[in-house]
């Protein structure tokens, strides 16, 4: 046993960084400024940097590159999306990156001479010269650079020759000029590998998730992990009673369903689960929400509390808080709940249906063993594979949570935190959610397995044979 749960976990683990690669290649690839997302829009060019360096936005995504030669190899440096989109722009169209890195350091001299004009300087002629410096920013387009260039030393040709901008405006023309008319083109085809080391962001965001730190939110800036196990609870709590339920309900169900197949409780009990099934669960919700938890369609109606968790202080007695909170779970339960009967049940029908059947039931019965016996001791546990398949997924759904009904119901869980995050673009809380979600569900793979093996050892034994026989 050892050994296989041993192989299941070196299985495990490569998966796992797999899937972290691309959670955080999908990471890097959402839309947005990540510095400004956490440090605030309208920065200086100084408090930037520092904040990206304090968030680690300034070293290498990755363990290494493979970009055209033309390209440099510190292009990770280039955090502002614009100058990086820029950046690129320039070396695609000119084939080099020496003239490209001249271009950009006279531009980004230039911002500098720019603060420090003196207000002496006509207010209209500074507005225009920042909107030309903006302009520059935005474009990667040769010829649109030539004209703001040229409109940039109209303005200050009457500028006294202290002033250092109309210095940095005459290296940027040289800049400009440096940049060839033929790209060197063959650059942009040739692959160029470049290592960057172990500091790099990939290793330290998967380093943070090890030890269960997810970063900072965008939204508020609370520690990601904080917002997730307040939402986890809720999340854990819902899904749990509803699965509690599900199977408390089902399983008998299904037991006595095999027993009585295609009789008259067996087609009733079908039909009645696969007419639950087919009720939506965002209609029902939201029907008994808007119905069942208000007089405004009679008092007899105003059953349940309203949506939400109530409002309840944490100095409240226990039962107070409990009675408070359970009200309000009722609905959202039972909305979880009726959904998964007819699948739980038709699925331990199923098992049990082609256990009774086996020779080893007809013996067990040959010999005058109790009924209950036989189906609960000998016939349920070989009927278990069903509901262990369906074990595996209720770890990773408990904890993605329902959206829809946490929506609906106003509970504050993973699947509302989920939602909340992609509207206001909360990248850090969405991919944490992610990747754990991720990582719970090749736990209950995991899970899964070594359950089929409790179950069953002939599982276990044919899976070591088969990887002897491999090896």
């Amino acid at each position: 046993m050892g050994r296989y749960v041993l192989r299941r976990i070196l299985i495990f683990l490569p998966v796992l960084v797999i899937i972290s690669m691309i959670t955080f290649w999908l990471s890097e690839q959402a839309p947005g400024d990540r510095v400004e997302d956490l440090c605030g829009e309208g920065l200086s060019r100084l408090e930037y940097d520092r904040c990206a360096r304090l968030y680690g936005y300034d070293k290498a995504p990755f363990y290494f590159s493979i970009h055209p030669a033309a390209y440099p190899d510190t292009l990770y440096h280039f955090v502002r999306p614009q100058r990086e989109k820029r950046v690129l722009g320039l070396v695609r169209k000119t084939g080099a990156w020496p003239p490209v890195a001249s271009y950009e350091h006279s531009l980004w001299n230039l911002e500098t001479s720019l603060n420090q004009l003196p207000d002496s300087v006509d207010k209209q002629v500074q507005i225009d010269l920042n909107n030309i410096y903006t302009s520059l920013q935005l474009t990667s387009d040769l010829l649109r650079i030539d004209r703001e260039i040229t409109s940039m030393e109209a303005l200050v040709a009457g500028f006294d020759p202290a002033y250092p901008l109309k210095a940095e405006v005459q290296k940027l023309r040289s800049s400009l000029n440096d940049m060839p008319d033929t790209p060197d083109s063959w650059a942009m085809y040739i692959p160029k590998f470049v290592w960057h080391g172990f500091d790099n962001r990939y290793h330290a965001w998967f380093s943070r998730f090890i030890r269960l730190d997810f970063g900072t939110s965008v939204k508020d800036h609370q520690p990601v992990s904080r917002k997730m196990g307040k939402a986890l609870f809720w999340t854990l709590l819902l899904n749990g009673l509803s699965f509690f339920f599900a199977f408390l309900i089902a399983i008998p169900v299904g037991v006595r369903a095999a027993l009585k197949a295609n009789g008259r409780f067996d087609r009733f009990s079908s039909g009645f689960f696969f007419m639950l099934f087919s009720l939506p669960r965002f209609w029902i919700a939201t029907i008994l929400m808007v119905f069942f938890t208000t007089g405004y369609y009679g008092a007899w109606m105003d059953i349940f509390p309203s949506i939400g968790l109530g409002d309840i202080s944490p100095d409240d007695p226990f039962w107070s808080r409990f009675w408070e909170r359970g009200g309000h779970l009722i609905l959202p339960v039972f909305c979880q709940t009726y959904g998964m009967l007819a699948f739980i049940t038709r699925q331990m029908r199923g098992g049990m249906l082609g256990t009774i059947r086996k020779d080893y039931i007809r013996t067990a019965r040959a010999k005058g063993l109790p009924e209950n016996n036989v189906i609960w001791k000998h016939a349920f546990r070989n009927a278990l594979f069903p509901m262990i398949t369906i074990f595996a997924s209720i770890i990773p759904g408990a904890i993605a949570g329902s959206v829809i009904i946490e929506v609906i119901f106003a509970i504050p869980g993973m699947g509302q935190l989920m939602f909340e995050s992609i509207f206001s673009n909360d990248w850090s809380v969405l991919f944490a959610g992610l990747m754990l979600g991720a990582f719970l569900t090749l736990v209950g793979v995991l899970v899964a397995d070594l359950l089929y093996a409790w179950v069953d050892p002939n599982v276990r034994f044919a899976n070591d044979l088969k990887s002897e026989a491999n090896g």
